[in-house]
C-alpha cells in the first residue's frame, strides 16, 4: 500500500491481534510511533488486547501511560486496562481502574476482576465479587467466560450455565475445599463442575467424594455412561469390590450403554 493511513494501520494491527500474531502487531505499532503517526483509541485498544494475549505487563503499562496523554479512557478502554492488569497479576492496578469506573462497569469488567482474582490465588475475593454480581443483578447470561489464560489453566470459568472452580485445589488433592466452593457458589453446578471434581477424585483416590460427584452427574445426565464407568473404576482401584458390583448392576438395570468410539477416514481419490 503506497499511502498508509491510521485506519489501514489500525486494521492490520487488529488483524494481527485477532489471529494471535502478537509480534506482528507490536512491530507495526512501534513502526507507527517511529513514523510519527499518533495512535487513536482504536489503536490503543487493539494494542492493549495484544498485551493481554502476551500477558505482558510492561507493554500494558506503556500503553496505559501513552493513552493518558492522548485520549480520555472510555468504558471499552477501561475494560481492556482492567483485563490486562488482571491477567498479568497486577491486581491492585486492575482494581484501581475497576473502582474508578464506578457505575460504568459492564459484565466484561466484572469478568476481568473475577478472572484475575481466581487466576492469581485470590479465590475468596473471586467468590465475593461473583456474589456481588448476583446481588447487583448483572444478568448471568451476559457473563461470558472469564479470561482463562492458556498459561494459567487454574482459573475460574463463568458462563451462563454455571461456575466451576478449576484451580490447584483439585490437582493438589484439596478436594474438600473444592467441594465447599462448589456448594457455596450462587449458581447451580453443571456437568462440567461435577465432571472436573469426579476426575480429581480418581487422581487422588477420594472414594467418598467420588460417589457424591458421580451421583450428581447421573442426575444431570441420566443416559450418560461416563459417571458410572468412572465411579466403577474408582471403586475397583480402591479395592471396593462390593461397590464396584453395585455400580455395574445399576448400570445394567438402567440400561446404560457405553457409547461406541468411532473415527472417520477419507478414502484416497
Amino acid at each position: 500500500m503506497p499511502r498508509k493511513n491510521l485506519v489501514s494501520r489500525n486494521s492490520v494491527i487488529t488483524g494481527y491481534e485477532k489471529n494471535e500474531d502478537y509480534k506482528g502487531a507490536v512491530g507495526l505499532f512501534i513502526q507507527m510511533l517511529t513514523d510519527g503517526v499518533e495512535p487513536d483509541r482504536h489503536t490503543l485498544s487493539s494494542t492493549l488486547a495484544v498485551a493481554t494475549g502476551l500477558v505482558d505487563l510492561s507493554l500494558g503499562l506503556q500503553i496505559h501511560q501513552l493513552l493518558t496523554k492522548i485520549v480520555d479512557p472510555d468504558v471499552r478502554i477501561n475494560n481492556f486496562l482492567t483485563t490486562v492488569y488482571s491477567r498479568c497479576g497486577a491486581i491492585f492496578e486492575a482494581q484501581t481502574i475497576f473502582d474508578e469506573m464506578k457505575l460504568q462497569k459492564s459484565a466484561i469488567t466484572w469478568n476481568a476482576m473475577i478472572g484475575g482474582f481466581a487466576s492469581h490465588g485470590f479465590a475468596a475475593e473471586a467468590l465475593e465479587f461473583f456474589k456481588l454480581v448476583k446481588r447487583l443483578e448483572v444478568r448471568p447470561e451476559c457473563l461470558c467466560s472469564c479470561w482463562v489464560s492458556r498459561r494459567r489453566p487454574e482459573a475460574f470459568s463463568v458462563d451462563g450455565c454455571g461456575i466451576w472452580y478449576r484451580t490447584n485445589v483439585g490437582r493438589h488433592g484439596q478436594l474438600k475445599e473444592a467441594f465447599d466452593i462448589i456448594k457455596d457458589v450462587p449458581m447451580k453446578p453443571d456437568k462440567a463442575v461435577w465432571g472436573a471434581l469426579l476426575g480429581a477424585c480418581r487422581v487422588h483416590d477420594d472414594v467418598e467424594l467420588a460417589r457424591v460427584a458421580a451421583e450428581a452427574l447421573m442426575q444431570l445426565e441420566p443416559e450418560s455412561s461416563a459417571p458410572y464407568i468412572l465411579l466403577c473404576n474408582i471403586y475397583a482401584d480402591a479395592g471396593c469390590w462390593d461397590d464396584t458390583n453395585e455400580v455395574r448392576m445399576i448400570t445394567q438395570r438402567n440400561a446404560i450403554r457405553k457409547r461406541k468410539g468411532y473415527c472417520r477416514a477419507e478414502s484416497p481419490q
